[in-house]
């Protein structure tokens, strides 16, 4: 039973950023919407917010793993659904970038 505690240990360090990263990976909803409102916009100015957004979560997850020497078992899980979220935004930005939005497709309705 201790394994499992030096494992899972230090959640008041795990858990606050893990919400965090979970709160951060719906701003890619608004970045859409406004990119759906100005289409005539080029690339280069959504592109940042939207690279910016990525960094912020990959830093999140990174520093805190680094900063509070979390557990293997607790770093894992972190690391993993900064990863997974990383990911999620990615599919969703590009799904409705290139098949909605600048295609004006059937995604395009979809779009909050």
């Amino acid at each position: 039973m201790g394994i499992f505690y030096y494992a899972f240990s230090k959640p008041e360090y795990t858990y606050p950023p893990l919400f965090l990263i979970y709160l951060m990976s719906f701003m890619i909803v608004p970045i859409v919407v406004v990119i759906n409102k100005y289409r005539n916009v080029g690339w280069c100015f959504y592109l940042p917010f939207y690279g910016l957004l990525q960094i912020i979560i990959i830093t999140i997850g990174i520093t805190t793993s680094v900063v509070y020497s979390l557990p293997p078992a607790s770093a894992m899980i972190l690391t993993a659904e900064m990863a997974r979220m990383s990911m999620k935004m990615h599919a969703y930005f590009r799904e409705k970038i290139v098949n909605g939005i600048n295609r004006d497709g059937e995604i395009a309705k979809f779009i909050p």
